[in-house]
């Protein structure tokens, strides 16, 4: 690949792999993940995985909550376009020797998922990019932004996701796992992102990272950046063995006494001052030291604000689900493969644990009810 060259994200659909003109691999994760340019400085990423079935069941549910995550659509062994993939990958890589072998292990996979290319930053990248403007709760841009960082925490709290935003989990949390950039089919997909925004080089492109100073642009305001989740990990706690059982009641306590605690916070703030500029205590500020870790930024009272804002749009979102929905999410990802290789697809599903999403709405229908019932 070129460097200072415009990357954009090519379309999932349709990708003629024949035609692709370069590939590199990512370092990083135990998985196998390409970033493939095809003509027009365009990029798709394809990745398989030993959990790949869990993460397609999560990209469904993230569509169904609108949780803003990359467009992605599945390719399996038995399709013919399989083939053309894997021979596309192994000539682009062939002159590699290392990289060659590397992805060939990599390749050794009956299903790969072809995922949108997100041009931006993760998000521990952000403290180049100015966090202060991007995540302010001053500007429209941040309080999106903020509001979307809520939905994604609330998210992982239904699926125990422990690989991303700390805040149940005793870990530091991943910030890879959230990335920053430009939205799916908007006029940045359509035309040249201006090289200000833009400028990558191979290893940018693996990175995903913005570079130059798109902080000192004005027009960066008018660009349709937001947050988007990744490589979301699904732990449904079996609870068959009373070690699990015990593990399922620890999990679903411990985000009871969050969300009630977020309630809670919420209510307290929302009252007439003084009371309202009250610091936030409890559940959001695991959110807030995070952000502060990562980004040595702090988003203070207002942006504890409209992380509380986005973590309660999403549990009232995940609210309204149903077993019956959430069976024909696990259905529907059982009926997009056509022959299962290994048991591969079968195992990975039969990890989804209805009975464990439901408890956990329970939790978030009974924390909602104590807000509604404070605002009748």
């Amino acid at each position: 690949m070129q460097s200072a060259v415009s990357y954009v994200s090519a379309s999932i659909d349709g990708c003629r792999w024949s035609q692709a003109e370069s590939a590199s691999m990512s370092d990083e994760g135990s998985s196998g993940v390409f970033f493939v340019r095809m003509r027009g400085n365009s990029v798709v990423v394809v990745k398989g995985s030993q959990s790949i079935a869990e993460e397609f069941f999560a990209h469904q549910l993230c569509e169904k909550l609108n949780i803003p995550c990359p467009n992605t659509r599945l390719i399996q062994y038995t399709d013919d376009e399989y083939n053309r993939l894997k021979r596309c990958l192994r000539q682009l890589l062939s002159r590699d020797e290392g990289m060659a072998i590397k992805a060939e292990r990599a390749l050794d996979r009956p299903f790969f998922l072809v995922m949108e290319y997100v041009h931006g930053e993760t998000f521990d990248s952000l403290i180049h990019a100015k966090p202060s403007f991007l995540l302010s709760p001053e500007t429209e841009l941040g309080q999106n932004n903020l509001r979307d960082l809520g939905r994604i925490a609330a998210f992982d709290l239904l699926i125990n996701n422990w690989d991303r935003i700390p805040s149940v989990w005793p870990n530091e949390g991943n910030a890879r796992n959230i990335m920053f950039g430009i939205k799916s089919g908007s006029v940045a997909d359509l035309e040249p992102v201006p090289v200000e925004y833009q400028q990558l080089s191979d290893a940018d492109v693996e990175r995903g990272v913005l570079v130059g100073d798109v902080h000192q642009t004005d027009t960066l305001s008018t660009m349709p950046f937001r947050l988007f989740a990744v490589d979301s990990v699904v732990t449904c706690i079996c609870n068959d063995t009373t070690v699990g059982a015990e593990n399922e009641k620890n999990y679903t306590s411990k985000v009871s006494d969050f969300v009630s605690d977020l309630v809670s916070s919420f209510l307290q703030t929302s009252r007439p001052p003084p009371w309202a500029q009250a610091p936030f205590e409890g559940s959001v500020t695991r959110i807030q030291t995070f952000l502060q870790t990562v980004l040595l930024f702090d988003i203070g009272f207002n942006g504890c604000r409209l992380i509380a804002e986005g973590m309660l749009e999403c549990i009232k979102s995940a609210s309204i689900l149903t077993s019956e929905d959430l069976t024909n999410i696990v259905q529907q990802c059982r009926q997009s493969v056509r022959r299962d290789w290994a048991d591969v697809w079968t195992t990975g599903l039969d990890k989804i644990r209805i009975p464990f999403f439901i408890q956990i709405i329970s939790v978030f229908k009974a924390a909602l009810r104590l807000l509604e019932e404070a605002e009748a």
